[in-house]
Order: structure tokens, then sequence, then C-alpha cells
């Protein structure tokens, strides 16, 4: 298989399409992985999309006072309901499915705050997205983009935490107010073209941690491409000049 133009090997462990993705792991926490702990898989899941979906039921919720209720019941909803059973990697990529989800969820929770029968099925609710605008839309895949950021960011601090400050404070990620380079060459008594190549440097890592989380998202080297250039697009446009396309 031919390299990407990073230098990586699509398909090449431990993220690999021939390994574990996350659709592998709804398997698992279904029951129907082997040998795997069910539970395990469970907590591996809420650890990796809990962030993402607080934030995305905030925002389709309205910021409703009882959103972040509705993110800590959602997991224990779709075990309950047996939601996860039913999800098939026919009907896309995951995160295009676990949107889906969460709209009809939403819809839900709202009904249910006003109805004394309860939190209805998701199943049996619109999937549609009920007019909403294509600025909204921007914002759900902006919450989704930034929180794969996020894990990408957490796995360069493994491997290097001053590469991941730098590029927090540089282009201001995560609500942290961005400084010019000269302000960091200062503070750290260097020279401003030594922060500007630190910062080169440390932007390819985080490029490389990115395409590492990707890749269990997937399932076919056309998603990975497809998935990746929408992560550059929001991303960029999120953090001006936090470009994380390969490079030529």
């Amino acid at each position: 298989m031919a390299k990407d133009p990073d230098g990586a090997i699509p398909g090449s462990a431990p993220d690999s399409w021939g390994g574990e993705t996350d659709w592998d792991l709804i398997r698992r926490v279904s029951g129907r992985g082997g040998d795997v702990d069910p539970e395990k898989a469970w907590l591996q899941l809420v650890e990796r999309y809990r962030i993402p979906v607080k934030r995305l039921l905030r925002r389709l919720l309205r910021d409703d006072p009882t959103s972040d209720d509705a993110a800590d019941e959602f997991f224990s909803y779709l075990f309950q309901k047996q939601i996860l059973p039913k999800a098939d990697p026919e009907q896309g990529r995951f995160r295009c499915y676990i949107q889906g989800v969460m709209k009809r969820y939403a819809r839900s929770w709202q009904r249910a705050t006003s109805m004394p029968r309860g939190l209805e099925d998701v199943d049996e609710l619109d999937v549609g997205t009920d007019g909403m605008s294509g600025e909204l839309e921007r914002e759900e895949e902006l919450i989704w983009a930034e929180a794969v950021l996020d894990h990408a960011l957490e796995r360069l601090r493994r491997e290097s935490a001053k590469d991941a400050e730098l590029l927090v404070r540089f282009y201001g990620i995560g609500g942290v107010k961005a400084s010019r380079g000269d302000e960091i060459a200062k503070e750290g008594g260097r020279k401003d073209n030594a922060v500007h190549v630190a910062v080169h440097r440390a932007r390819g890592k985080l490029r490389q941690a990115l395409l590492a989380e990707l890749a269990p998202m997937v399932s076919t080297p056309e998603e990975f491409e497809q998935e990746r250039q929408f992560l550059v697009t929001r991303l960029l446009a999120a953090h001006p000049g936090l470009d994380l396309a390969p490079e030529n």
C-alpha cells in the first residue's frame, strides 16, 4: 500500500483499517466482539465520546439547564435501549451516524421534559434536521472537529507536553488567548525565528497525532481522506494558521 503524503502507511498498526475501528468498538459494546469484555468496551466508548456528546447536546438543546443531565443520561439510554447493536457500518461514517442518533435523542429529551410519559424511543423519531441552517450544521461539525483535536493534543502531550503547550498558546486552542511568536520568544529568552521553527515542528507532530486519532473512526482509505479534509478545513477556519494538511 502506498504511503500518504505525511509518510505514514494507511492501514499500518496500531491505528489501521485492518485493525480496530470505532465500528469494532461498537461491536464489542454490543457483545459481538469475541472474548473482549463488553463492559470494558463500554467504558472506552464513554471516555472517547463523553466530551463531544456533552458539547453537542448543549448546542442541540440550546444551553437548556438540563443539557448536562441529558448528556449524562445519553450513554445509559444507548445501553438500555440497545441502540448500538442496531448500528451498521453500511450507514456511513461513524461521526455521521452518532450525530444523527444525538439529534434524535435531543428531540426525544425535549419532548420528555414536557410530556409525563417519559423519554421516547429515538428510533421512533424523525432523523431530519428540523430545518437547521447550514451555519448551525457547521457549528456541530466544528464541535466534533475540536473534540478530535483535543484527543490529538492529549496524545501529543504524552509524547511532548512542551510541544502541545506551545501550539495551544500560539494558536489559541481550547479558549486560550493566542500569543504572538515574539511574545513567546521574549518569555523564553529565545529568538523569534526559533519559536516559529519550533511551532512548525510541533505542528507536524500534531498532524500525525490527529491522523492517529482519525484512523479508528473510519473503515476505508477513502473515508479516511474525506474525514481528514473535513477536519483540516474546520480546524483551519477556527484557528487561522493551524494548517494540518499534509505538506508537499
